[in-house]
């Protein structure tokens, strides 16, 4: 009975925060009204590149008992583009801008097992 309850608490936390974001993403920051917010243009100003390492820990198959692990890494160049968004509400005409950050690339650089 108490897990049940739990489920419920936790899935109606999910469910307001979902309408918030979503309010949050439709709605005129001006006049509030639902729905009202439209994109007139998408600028991009800007990139950004991060190098990330993807560590995995696998089972090596030499009949060890106990079992020897080797850690695999995968090494990756992300890229992140900056953009401007430029609003317009339906209802009051207000315009605004915000600026946005989103990963739009992933480039393989290698792979390497790394021995301890």
């Amino acid at each position: 009975m108490d897990s049940e309850i739990l489920l419920w608490i936790a899935g109606g936390m999910f469910v307001f925060l979902m309408v918030g974001y979503a309010y949050r993403e439709v709605t005129c920051p001006s006049c509030g009204k639902f729905f009202s917010k439209v994109v007139d243009k998408k600028e991009d100003i800007g990139r950004r590149y991060e190098n990330v390492s993807v560590e995995r820990q696998v089972k090596k198959n030499d009949g060890a008992d106990p079992p020897n692990f080797e850690t695999r890494v995968k090494e990756y160049e992300l890229t992140f583009t900056k953009y401007l968004k430029h609003y317009r509400c339906k209802s009051c005409a207000d315009t605004w801008t915000e600026q946005t950050e989103s990963q739009t690339g992933k480039r393989f650089l290698s792979e390497h097992t790394r021995l301890y």
